[in-house]
């Protein structure tokens, strides 16, 4: 009876020993040596939430040193009263161009005459032509006389691009002998008008000086709207308005021609080579 008993035991723990092996075969991953499980979602998520963690907090603890050091830095002192300027000036220019925007609202409407430059004479003796569109700049005071503003006039009223289709004159806010003297000194040969009462001034609202005005006929067409233009810029807005985009650009290319061979005449004259 105990022979047969034990016979019996042993059978069952050779079945156990094949039902293991059975196992391993089926899930070799979970008993091979060296091995781990792999994460589980629950597992990945948490990981991320902690890198996440420490991450913020150096980034506050960096951020919190930052501020505890740099009043100390003279650059960065610098970078701070620079960024306050440059806010300041751009706080001051937008004030600035509202203000003029808000005096240009008085501007005179295009189609007007300008009753006190009717049939006004230049006082240098340089005759206006009344069948050319006028371009008349207002420079207001004279004193110092503007001469590089008026020098690019010239050259337009001189040149033979221009001066068979537009004229240009220029308008002082002074009496007519100091400028017609100024003029004699300086070779001015365009026409100069004398304003020193102001009135012409006054009815085309010149709110920034030099401005620029354009007339056909005695009327206004247009006029110009901003002071940052220079010459050559109102030159060919009012070329534009007159003829055209692309003619206005053709006169202008054709200008610069001009200038370039008279540029270079005058090097060869000195004995240079351009």
């Amino acid at each position: 009876m105990f022979i047969r008993q034990g016979t019996k035991g042993e059978a069952l723990l050779a079945q156990q020993s094949r039902d293991m092996g059975k196992a391993k075969l089926a899930l070799p991953c979970l008993f091979r040596k060296g091995e781990t499980l792999p994460p589980t979602p629950r597992q990945k998520k948490s990981a991320c939430a902690d890198r996440l963690t420490v991450l913020s907090l150096l980034f506050l603890a960096l951020t919190f040193l930052w501020l505890v050091l740099a009043p100390c830095s003279i650059e960065v002192q610098r970078l701070f009263f620079a960024w306050r300027v440059r806010s300041y000036n751009a706080v001051a220019a937008e004030k600035a161009r509202q203000d003029l925007q808000q005096r240009l609202s008085h501007d005179p409407p295009l189609g007007i005459t300008v009753e006190s430059l009717q049939g006004k004479q230049p006082c240098n003796g340089v005759l206006v032509s009344p069948d050319l569109p006028l371009l008349l700049v207002v420079m207001g005071d004279c004193k110092g006389c503007k001469a590089g503003n008026v020098k690019v006039w010239q050259e337009v009223a001189g040149s033979t691009t221009w001066r068979q289709r537009l004229q240009v004159a220029v308008l002082f806010q002074n009496g007519e002998e100091e400028i017609a003297q100024e003029a004699r000194a300086r070779g001015w040969a365009l026409p100069i008008f004398a304003d020193p009462k102001g009135e012409i001034t006054q009815a085309l609202n010149a709110q920034f000086t030099p401005r620029a005005y354009g007339f056909v006929k005695g009327r206004l067409v247009w006029k110009q709207d901003e002071p940052t233009e220079g010459e050559v810029s109102a030159l060919q807005q009012f070329a534009e308005h007159l003829w055209g985009q692309q003619k206005a650009n053709r006169l202008l290319t054709a200008w610069a021609r001009e200038l370039r061979q008279q540029a270079w005449g005058n090097d060869r004259r000195r004995g240079r080579t351009p």
